[in-house]
């Protein structure tokens, strides 16, 4: 045996190498252990003769040598004695200076990965909501009941646990998931633009208003709407939502004609709601019209068990936005994401798979390809509630309901994590705990301070 036949051998994905007429020129062992091949059977023929039959009736090498592109991932389902096998076939042609001397197809065994896929398909998922744990198991259980029913739903977890996803799975398996889902985020918005942007604008309600505008309940109708981060909205619009809750009612700026609507509400927030009904920032009327449903998603530090299986499917799904095949994760890569305490969530999980994804040159991802640092700001979420917590607004007396305040960042731990997120705003606010609307504020009134 010659010596590229044993490099050939010593690689773990299968090799075919072929002809520029497309005539089998060798096989390495892991391409026949995977397909059950024998070289001696099949070197010398045309390889869409050979393997057609197993490529779906499509041969991705011979596809390669007429049109000169290389194929990525092409889907193989071979039958074995312990069911199907899935293999991933990629492409690319054989050149010697600028002329084609062959090419060349590489197979790869993703029978696990598609084991995982279809366990994640059922119990463990729904939708992009993913978890194996308790309390995700119970959630699940609890989806059916949920989704059947028109009650209000009032979803609790913190910043990038996933609380939108959960809402659109209740929409997804409602009678409801033919028409809209409608998201709208309560604390990203002015409460004059949060106002038009819930109800809606009649033309010539204000200047500039010089055309009806539909507003997000409108564009719910029949449908569902999600009301995130509602312990963020102003109490003046909180009576007007309670409003559209008891007469299923809206009413435009500029209009003084009501027009019914039928929409489903869920709400969602990071606070605790019944702390802000204590303290006088929210509505105890509005919480107990929004709360008649009651769900909560832990955050991921307390559900790490879901970490192999989240991993995974972000991991699927960022390879499908770059356009790159899936390299997987080591056994040193899962245990490094378990050690983390994900101050960020699901949501910072997202952004360090894609960054890992982005950095590798090659081969499965790495405990080094992580950017999980152990950063001062890891616990500023913490600090950040304390602040608010602690804070008292000018001529507001202790225990006194305080009037509704924006946290408190200190701006030597933001601009910590603005650094170790390359500006990325949103890494950023994912890794102080924080909605980024929280960190665009305060960015915001830092840039109007006179230097």
């Amino acid at each position: 045996m010659d010596l590229s036949q044993l490099i050939l051998d010593s690689i773990a994905e299968g090799v075919i190498s072929v002809d520029p007429a497309g005539r089998i020129l060798a096989l390495n062992r892991a391409a026949q252990d995977l397909t059950g091949m024998n070289p001696q059977q099949v070197v010398g023929q045309h390889c869409a003769a050979v393997f057609a039959p197993l490529c779906g009736g499509v041969c991705a090498i011979a596809d390669t040598l007429a049109s000169k592109r290389v194929v990525r991932d092409h889907p193989i389902a071979l039958p074995s004695p312990s069911g199907t096998r899935h293999l991933r076939l990629s492409t690319n042609l054989l050149r010697q200076g600028r002329r084609v001397i062959g090419a060349v197809g590489v197979l790869r065994d993703v029978s696990a990965e598609a084991t995982l896929r279809q366990e994640l398909s059922g119990q463990w998922q729904q939708g992009d909501l993913i978890g194996r744990s308790p309390a995700m198991r119970k959630l699940f259980a609890l989806l059916p009941a949920v989704a059947a029913s028109p009650s209000t739903v009032l979803i609790s977890g913190e910043t990038g646990s996933g609380k939108e996803l959960l809402a659109r799975a209740i929409h997804q398996h409602s009678a409801r998931a033919s028409k809209p889902f409608v998201a709208v985020n309560c604390a990203a918005l002015p409460e004059n633009l949060l106002e038009a942007e819930l109800f809606g604008v009649r033309k010539g309600a204000y200047t500039g208003a010089d055309r009806d505008r539909p507003g997000r309940f409108a564009r719910a109708e029949g449908g569902t709407i999600l009301l995130d981060e509602v312990g963020d909205m102003p109490e003046s619009l909180q009576l007007r939502l309670l409003r559209v809750l008891q007469e299923q009612e809206i009413e435009p700026l500029g209009s003084s004609q009501a027009e019914t609507i039928d929409v489903r509400v869920i709400a969602a927030s990071h606070r605790d709601l019944r702390h802000e009904v204590s303290v006088g920032r929210f509505r105890l009327d509005l919480y107990y019209r929004l709360a008649v449903v009651r769900l909560h998603l832990p955050p991921l530090r307390q559900r790490t068990g879901d970490l192999p299986v989240l991993a995974e499917h972000l991991l699927h799904r960022a390879c499908a936005r770059l356009g790159r095949s899936n390299p997987g994760l080591t056994t040193d890569a899962l245990a490094a994401l378990s050690q983390h305490s994900w101050p960020g969530n699901v949501r910072e999980l997202e952004h360090v798979l894609e960054a890992a994804l982005v950095l590798s040159t090659g081969g499965p991802l790495r405990r080094e390809h992580l950017r999980l640092e152990a950063s001062p700001f890891a616990g500023a979420a913490d600090i950040v509630a304390e602040n608010a917590a602690n804070t008292l607004a000018p001529g507001t007396q202790p225990g006194q309901p305080r009037p509704r305040g924006r946290r408190r960042l200190n701006a030597a731990v933001v601009d910590q994590a603005l650094q170790a997120q390359h500006g990325d705003v949103r890494a950023a606010a994912a890794s102080l705990g924080v909605h980024r609307a929280t960190l665009y504020r305060h960015l915001q009134r830092r840039d109007q301070r006179p230097s």
